[in-house]
């Protein structure tokens, strides 16, 4: 839940920035929950689906790592760079010049039917004791000693201590100079764009109907259930 609808702010953001659309990173949950209210941008949505449904079933696509877009996205996103100008950029793709409910529902169901198709193929053909939690990763000393660096530095020699230093949170580090401007890092959340992250059932419960169906119907599809009570992920709100 929370990789779709990190990736589906993530590129509406690139898109309202490209478009001049004065919608910050904060509010495009809401801003967009409020479109998909609305009748039109459901039926829409509902009808590009349908479309989906029989691409699908006339020509199965094939999973790849790096098909989370389509091409044309793709290449309008490969664009930006650190200079000023590079929204400006977005509007000479034919994807961002689409009116923003159409962009929408395309970029809701391109990212949703890549990701769960993505992570079934993985569960498939990968052994299950291979995989790596990220969660747990970032959270956790002692799963990040035993689960990956055994598996990325199993000769690395570190302490207990030395990880325990790694997740504390009252660590802190002398402040460094990043793009000419002074950073300190104090153990705390950076680039934030809440100040209380949005958890999966927030999410969920705040989704309209459309937006839940197109979510369920790639859900079931490639059975992610199955993937989520492996890695003991809460579903229960679904």
């Amino acid at each position: 839940m929370s990789r779709v609808h990190s990736a589906f702010i993530y590129y509406l953001d690139l898109y309202y920035k490209a478009n001049n659309i004065k919608v910050s990173n904060r509010e495009s949950h809401d801003h967009i929950c409020s479109i998909f209210q609305e009748d039109a941008a459901a039926k829409n949505l509902a009808r590009l689906i349908d479309i989906r449904k029989t691409r699908i079933k006339q020509s199965p696509l094939k999973s790849m790592a790096k098909k989370v877009l389509p091409n044309s996205i793709v290449k309008g996103i490969a664009t930006i760079n650190n200079s000023t100008d590079a929204a400006k950029r977005f509007l000479a793709n034919p994807s961002f010049a689409l009116n923003e409910t159409t962009f929408a529902c395309n970029l809701i169901i391109d990212l949703t039917h890549s990701i769960f198709e993505f992570d079934e193929e993985l569960h498939k053909e990968c052994p299950l004791d291979s995989g790596i939690k990220m969660e747990e990763m970032v959270k956790s000393g002692e799963y990040f000693k035993r689960h990956v660096l055994k598996r990325v530095a199993p000769d690395l020699n570190t302490t207990n201590s030395y990880i325990a230093s790694i997740f504390s949170e009252s660590r802190t580090y002398r402040t460094y100079t990043l793009s000419h401007q002074a950073i300190k890092a104090d153990g705390k959340r950076f680039n934030t764009h809440r100040d209380v992250p949005i958890s999966h059932q927030e999410i969920w419960e705040t989704w309209p109907i459309a937006l839940k169906r197109n979510f369920l119907y790639f859900f079931e599809r490639h059975n992610i259930s199955e993937i989520c009570r492996h890695w003991d992920y809460d579903i229960s709100y679904i």
